[in-house]
């Protein structure tokens, strides 16, 4: 399971050159997210209607996209409601209270959405979004725990950079050594010419 710190953390793109990775080894690998907040969506042959970045990394295992791989997707139609797409066809505008409430119902049919994935490919690879304000999401712990997934974390590369070094103190003679005398001038500071003719 691929998780991150952020949204645009780099999750999805990860998890597509995973994908992509593990297809040319030979793998057989399918992308799964149970549920993903996006207005991008994309249609699958049979007219069902998944996240964009679902669509891609199933592109890059080297399999059909279908509603199984994203089977939760929520569509902003407002500031306070989404509309629901339930393995790939819509079921209603929602608010975020009313989503709370309905999310009970609809883990079993992310997890037996997983169970299609997998029974087809060996593995899968997931990513976990983060707590998305008011509306949540899946318990992606428990999605996690169905597919008997470690999870591992995508960072934005800003906050991956090592901390800048301290600036070193000034060195001070010790009290035991005199300093040294003072450099010597060089070039005009020491009277040479710049050039001789």
């Amino acid at each position: 399971m691929v998780c991150g710190t952020t949204s645009d953390a780099g999750k999805s793109f990860v998890v597509a050159g995973l994908c992509r990775l593990l297809a040319r080894r030979g793998v057989s690998v399918a992308p799964f997210k149970a549920q993903n907040m996006a207005l991008n969506a994309a249609v699958t042959a049979d007219g069902a209607e998944i996240g964009h970045a679902q669509w891609v990394q199933a592109i890059a295992a080297g399999i059909e996209p279908t509603a199984a791989v994203n089977p939760i997707l929520l569509k902003h139609t407002s500031d306070r409601t989404s509309q629901v797409v339930v393995m790939g066809q819509a079921v209603g505008d929602l608010s975020a209270a009313d989503y709370h409430e309905a999310k009970r119902s609809l883990m079993p049919v992310v997890l037996q959405a997983l169970a299609d994935v997998r029974a087809h490919p060996r593995s899968a690879a997931g990513t976990a979004a983060r707590r998305r304000g008011r509306w949540g999401a899946i318990p992606h712990r428990r999605t996690a725990a169905a597919c008997q997934a470690r999870p591992c974390t995508a960072r934005p590369a800003d906050e991956c950079r090592p901390p800048p070094r301290p600036t070193p103190a000034p060195c001070a003679a010790r009290p035991d050594q005199t300093p040294g005398p003072p450099p010597r001038p060089m070039g005009r500071a020491a009277g040479i010419p710049a050039h001789v003719d």
